[in-house]
């Protein structure tokens, strides 16, 4: 009771309403409990009545019409193959006894579905279960075989920049989850006989898109993009569903146009792995809100207890994990030269405490949480490179905020480029690394070296070719003295400078995040 008094608490069960002061939150159906599932929906924060009660209304809707498993009204898709005439097939993996009655309720489950249907193609691969950790089992089959002799589908897979540069100006967020979401997309007739796959209680094929297929990403792609692609709000990379608004009200128009589009194509929604209407999400690895973007410093804690590696597949997958910071990590390419050298070595690599610190100092480094900003295409951008004997570092900057980090580790020649060549290498490539974002903006390049403002480009060929490729961008050199300690021209904040081996770099760790 002291509690509900100090915070000024009151719940109106006649109205489904719970006051906090000025403010108040729905509570949503909870006295209904044929209404559960829409009470588990992944909801905001204290949002007003009003808006809250159009969610609930329009949760509620979608609710009714949700099939368990839908299938959308998207161009069925083709399987190609390179060679027509040469047949694969397989024997059935034998299943843990363990495993047979759960395989089985499985089969029968998806036959009831119309996922799966009995075969008689003269093509089969293999198929065995994995248990998940939530229950139940979950079919896998081998298409490894039938990989190989697949046509690549070119189709794009969206770009991840592209979704989280143009997050400027939004402050609400809500995720959407389909259902089995390759399931829902049809498969051509004349392709299901290539999905045909064999199990100890039969052969079967699948009549909708699955997982193992190498095409079934891009696939997928295809079919969100056709349903959702025109809609500027909605941010789509494969099954990760985002949308993304100005305000409270806009965002619940948009929540209710995307769900109109996604039920009327035949769409089934997981609800209960739906969010609505948040400040801050998780999308594609990192937390996005109206501050920007940073990493999720949860996944950190998880890597933080990797294992050395003892084997090339390892040591890539540490790199892989590293470079998926990137974004956050200034020098990158430069901090883990030496690891990425080791796998010039062979197999028989040596792992010291100087890598296990290297690694840790980085992961330091992205824990700390560094804010990228939203890029404005209608301003000026600032653009810092420099390069070292290793490789280059730059750092995109507008408005004294961080919009994104470049680096790259030079090749054995590069490495024996002169100066001035290695200098300009920095910047040709910091312009086709940011190019989607600076592309009709001018961007005002400092560089530390005066030969690149102050002799003539032309009197090297090298650098001559690279600056006719560069014509396209819109861009200005200033000189950056290195001997200076603070550069404020351009900034309304100092850039410090600090020493690394015998050259100067920019300290970026006083720019606002």
């Amino acid at each position: 009771m002291d509690l509900i008094n100090e915070y000024g608490i009151c719940l109106d069960f006649k109205h489904k309403i719970i006051k906090f002061g000025n403010d108040q939150i729905s509570m949503i159906n909870m006295c209904d409990p044929n209404q559960a599932l829409i009470n588990n929906v992944n909801l905001l924060k204290i949002t007003s009545h009003e808006i809250d009660d159009q969610l609930s209304k329009i949760l509620t809707e979608v609710e009714k019409k949700n099939p368990e498993i839908g299938m959308v009204t998207t161009e069925p898709y083709e399987i190609e193959l390179n060679n027509q005439d040469e047949i694969i097939n397989s024997k059935p993996y034998p299943i843990p006894f363990a495993l047979d009655k759960a395989v089985k309720e499985e089969v029968k489950r998806l036959l009831k579905l119309g996922i799966i249907r009995e075969s008689t193609s003269k093509y089969s691969s293999p198929a065995f279960a994995i248990q998940k950790k939530t229950g139940g089992i979950r079919l896998v089959v081998n298409y490894k075989r039938l990989n190989k002799l697949t046509k690549t589908d070119s189709y794009p897979c969206n770009n991840i920049n592209n979704c989280l540069h143009s997050l400027r100006g939004t402050q609400i967020y809500s995720q959407i989850d389909l259902k089995n979401g390759f399931f829902q997309i049809p498969l051509k007739l004349e392709s299901q006989k290539y999905t045909s796959f064999v199990l100890p209680q039969g052969q079967f094929e699948y009549t909708r898109l699955c997982f193992g297929l190498k095409n079934s990403p891009r696939a997928f792609q295809k079919a969100m993009n056709q349903l959702l692609g025109h809609l500027s709000y909605v941010k789509l990379y494969l099954d990760d569903i985002l949308i993304a608004s100005k305000n409270e009200k806009e965002h619940i128009e948009h929540i209710k146009e995307v769900f109109d589009i996604l039920i009327k194509s035949g769409a089934s929604i997981n609800l209960e792995k739906s969010s609505f209407m948040k400040p801050e999400v998780e999308y594609l690895g990192m937390k996005i809100s109206k501050n920007g973007i940073e990493p999720v410093v949860t996944k950190v804690e998880e890597y933080l207890n990797l294992p050395p590696p003892k084997t090339k597949k390892q040591l890539m997958r540490i790199i892989g994990v590293l470079n998926w910071f990137r974004p956050f990590v200034k020098r990158l390419s430069q901090k883990i030269a030496k690891i990425t050298d080791k796998l010039k070595e062979d197999n028989n690599f040596i792992w010291t405490k100087d890598d296990s610190a290297i690694v840790s100092e980085i992961f330091t480094e992205i824990k700390q949480g560094m804010t990228l900003g939203y890029p404005d295409y209608n301003k000026e951008f600032v653009l810092y490179t420099d390069a070292s004997l290793i490789g280059i570092g730059s750092i995109l900057i507008q408005n004294n905020r961080t919009i994104g980090l470049y680096s790259y580790k030079f090749k054995d020649a590069e490495q024996r480029y002169n100066t001035m060549e290695r200098e300009f290498l920095g910047i040709y490539l910091s312009l086709l690394h940011f190019k989607q974002i600076i592309y009709n903006s001018k961007t005002i390049i400092y560089t530390d070296n005066k030969n690149l403002i102050y002799e003539p480009l032309n009197s090297v060929k090298r650098v001559q070719n690279w600056k006719l490729l560069l014509s396209e961008f819109n861009y200005e050199l200033r000189y950056f003295p290195g001997k200076e300690n603070v550069v404020a021209d351009d900034l309304s904040r100092n850039f410090k400078i600090a020493s690394y081996t015998q050259r100067q770099f920019i300290d970026i760790n006083n720019i606002n995040e």
